[in-house]
């Protein structure tokens, strides 16, 4: 689980960094920001 705004961008840059396709990076990334969203309750 992500604890922190800081580790949910780290884990961004991650995709980012390892995804070179950058559509695929950026659906990717928009799934885990409604994860978090669910998570943290918004």
């Amino acid at each position: 689980m992500i604890k922190s705004v800081m580790q949910a961008v780290g884990y961004c840059f991650a995709i980012i960094e390892h995804e070179h396709d950058a559509k695929k990076a950026k659906d990717l990334i928009y799934r885990r920001i409604l994860d978090l969203k669910k998570e943290l309750g918004f």
